[in-house]
């Protein structure tokens, strides 16, 4: 048993090192299975289902590309798709650590159109709660975005994530629970650094309330300035 995190990254057209998107998500692998009774099969070929894999031969990479795609229609034309990509670092190795593999993410289909890079919807997912256990420390969110304006033209009140758009997100990530239950080579996990615990995703939601992730904003590319040529006047009489 080994524990990945996932670190996904969505690059900007901007270019511009700074403007990307980055969402984290943890991952047990079993090489021999859960219960070490079928043939072994390398990491790398469990995170890149460059072989067949029992029932999921779509590799952990595919499926976690797969919500992305899902969810494709929501994120920003800002998005460099085809730039875009996914990391994947075995934490049992000592820090600093370089990634194991370094992947592009299956193409998805951005919209035509744009919202402020800052704003952003919470998918929340956890393990089952469990006694003298502080579920806080079996939960974990990412922060999905940058989004486009058609996120909010599903309803008339841009005040909230439409209910079609929850629904959506939420479809996806329990497809990739599902995916994760379904085989017996690895599992999507929340992992705690506080407790060092690795506990299986077993349920989730998605919020009505946007979220704003400030270190998202874009570097400036153009600035406007004024100056006020006027000189300083006295004041007129009866005025101070």
């Amino acid at each position: 048993m080994v524990l990945f995190q996932a670190q996904v990254i969505l690059a900007a057209d901007s270019s511009i090192p700074a403007d990307v998107a980055i969402n984290s998500y943890h991952f047990q692998i079993y090489p021999q299975g859960q219960f070490l009774a079928i043939p072994e099969i390398s990491i790398e070929q469990l995170i890149t289902g460059e072989r067949e894999l029992d029932i999921d031969e779509n590799g952990i990479h595919g499926d976690l590309c797969d919500f992305y795609v899902s969810i494709g229609e929501f994120l920003s034309i800002d998005i460099n798709a085809a730039a875009s990509r996914i990391k994947w670092y075995n934490l049992e190795e000592p820090e600093p650590r370089v990634p194991l593999l370094e992947l592009p993410m299956k193409p998805f289909v951005t919209a035509n159109s744009s919202l402020p890079a800052e704003i952003a919807i919470v998918s929340s997912f956890e393990a089952l709660p469990l006694n003298g256990v502080r579920q806080s420390t079996r939960r974990n969110r990412v922060y999905l975005g940058p989004l486009s304006q058609e996120v909010v033209g599903f309803s008339n009140n841009a005040a909230r994530v439409p209910a079609a758009v929850q629904t959506a997100i939420t479809d996806a990530a329990s497809n990739l629970a599902l995916n994760s239950f379904d085989q017996p080579r690895w599992t999507w996990v929340v992992y705690s650094p506080t407790t060092g615990a690795s506990t299986p995703v077993q349920r989730g939601w998605v919020d009505d309330a946007w979220d704003s992730q400030r270190r998202r904003g874009i570097e400036a590319s153009t600035r406007t300035n004024w100056v006020q040529d006027a000189e300083p006047g006295e004041p007129e009489e009866g005025q101070e």
